[in-house]
């Protein structure tokens, strides 16, 4: 006979025991315990599904299943596979959740089990990469790149700046720093910084990057912290030229000044030699300059260098200075030759030209009509001279010199700013010929005298010879006379013929026998 024995009893709730746990990435394994509330002689089994904010296959390993308690056992376990990264994260979690029973039944406070992975690795490090780069003056935009050493489950920022370098902002290029932001698992990201292009001539110049303000990440140290960009210069020095390249200055200026300019700005300090080349004047004499070299320095445009003018009183034409530029440094040379023009201010007097006269042996001249002037209001010493003394003398009684203020010798002194004057000339008596006659003029400031030079022609005349005067004579007859002595001449130097003749050829006979005329050469006749 068989007898059925019905069972009474109710089938065992089954928990996790615990809930909860948690485990290092670098633990290995958990495991976890399932438990019965009582023994069953059934085999008890449950479903379970997993799922978290850990990733199954990279964070843990544990599959979907069924955990099987054998009959008379309480407790079955599983094993969950905890994965080691390198990867900074936050804590994550694994739940086994029971989802349906065979012989047992749910103990809904605790059918969920909780594993929380903690992380054990550091936050990622950051650095620039590259940690140089070089763009040209012209190449516009450039990226910057600041690398990750691993990717982060972590949201990552850093700040961004300029922290050093030669170049200018705003002048050399325009940069806005700001934050870097790293989303979960991205590695890299950049910052762009704009290049200005200009026309001024320099060196490369570098602009520094450093990052600062961090979360979730370490700045590493040493060069990769920094960022350093080399904007490498495309601009031909410029040209120094003399400007302007000629000058006229008067010498009683004292000083003058000469510029030398450059096409455009440079950072780098201009120098070129400078040296005196050619030109009328005379250094010391009419001018002083300190040969050397001309230094524009960076930023400057142009310089100027001085020198002195003497201020003499000779009475010259307009002289010159002339300067050469050579031996560049940062530049080449344009405009390289100047001229200055130093304007003489000496005015002498002036005289009025005269034409060449002519006059008859012993008359004087007609009036010779000139002017004397001297535009800075002098007065003038006015002196006429003879070439030819055995003519013309140098004497106021030879040479006449009139003027409206009164004088009557061959020298005098005019008014100020000079007159007309008037002027007659007396050669000698009995004498003919040429003879330069010169005007000197002077207002006993400028040097040289002025001087104005005529050709006086003297026409000569044929002279009668002379003789001397002889008394009457007395005599007895038939006896000679004593010796009549008398002199005939002739200005003109002619050979003269003397005759004697009587008025009564009856008493004294016009013949040798009876007149004698004996010469001082001892000629009779």
């Amino acid at each position: 006979t068989t007898i059925n024995i019905t069972d009474n009893e109710t089938a065992p709730t089954i928990t996790w025991s615990p809930v909860s746990s948690s485990a290092s990435e670098n633990g290995g394994s958990v495991q976890i315990t399932a438990t019965l509330s009582a023994t069953s002689g059934l085999a008890s089994s449950i479903a379970y599904t997993v799922g978290g904010t850990a990733i199954n296959g990279s964070d843990y390993t544990l599959s979907d299943g069924t955990l099987t308690i054998a009959a008379g056992e309480t407790t079955g376990t599983l094993t969950i596979i905890v994965g080691n990264d390198v990867t900074d994260e936050n804590s994550e979690t694994v739940y086994v959740r029971m989802v349906t029973y065979t012989n047992t039944t749910s103990e809904s406070t605790a059918n969920e089990y909780t594993l929380t992975i903690t992380d054990d690795d550091d936050p990622p490090t950051i650095s620039f990469s590259p940690s140089t780069s070089s763009i040209a003056e012209s190449g516009g935009t450039i990226s910057i790149t600041a690398t990750l050493s691993v990717a982060s489950e972590k949201s990552i920022s850093v700040s961004y700046n300029v922290t050093g370098g030669t170049a200018s902002s705003s002048n050399d290029y325009t940069f806005n720093s700001g934050t870097l932001s790293f989303s979960a698992g991205s590695t890299s990201q950049t910052f762009t910084t704009t290049i200005i292009e200009d026309t001024i001539d320099e060196d490369s110049e570098t602009i520094i990057f450093g990052l600062s303000s961090f979360s979730n990440v370490t700045i590493i140290a040493g060069s990769g912290a920094n960022h350093t960009l080399t904007i490498t210069d495309n601009d031909n020095p410029p040209t120094i030229s003399w400007s302007p390249s000629t000058a006229t200055v008067s010498e009683s200026a004292g000083t003058f000044t000469i510029t030398a300019t450059l096409s455009s700005a440079s950072s780098k300090d201009i120098t070129a030699a400078y040296s005196i080349s050619g030109g009328t004047a005379t250094i010391s004499t009419d001018y002083s300059l300190t040969t050397g070299t001309i230094t524009i320095t960076n930023g400057q445009t142009s310089t100027t260098i001085s020198g002195t003018l003497v201020n003499d009183v000779t009475d010259e034409s307009d002289e010159t200075v002339g300067l050469e530029m050579t031996d560049f440094g940062n530049a080449s040379g344009g405009t390289t030759t100047y001229t200055l023009t130093i304007a003489d201010d000496d005015t002498a007097p002036t005289i009025t030209s005269i034409s060449d006269q002519t006059t008859t042996e012993d008359l004087e001249t007609s009036e010779i009509l000139f002017t004397v002037e001297d535009t800075d209001g002098d007065q003038i010493t006015v002196v006429v001279l003879s070439g030819d003394t055995s003519l013309v003398p140098s004497s106021a009684s030879n040479i006449t010199l009139r003027s409206s203020s009164g004088g009557t010798t061959y020298s005098l002194l005019t008014v100020a700013g000079g007159e007309n004057l008037t002027l007659t000339i007396l050669p000698l008596t009995n004498q003919s010929g040429s003879v330069m006659i010169t005007i000197t003029a002077t207002d006993g400031v400028t040097t040289p005298l002025t001087t104005e030079s005529f050709m006086l022609t003297v026409t000569g005349i044929n002279d009668a010879p002379t003789i001397t005067s002889i008394i009457d004579q007395q005599v007895s007859e038939e006896t000679a006379t004593n010796e009549l002595n008398f002199t005939v001449s002739d200005a003109d130097s002619d050979v003269l013929a003397i005759t004697v003749t009587t008025s009564n050829s009856t008493l004294v006979p016009s013949s040798a026998g009876n007149i004698t005329l004996v010469s001082s050469n001892g000629t009779n006749t």
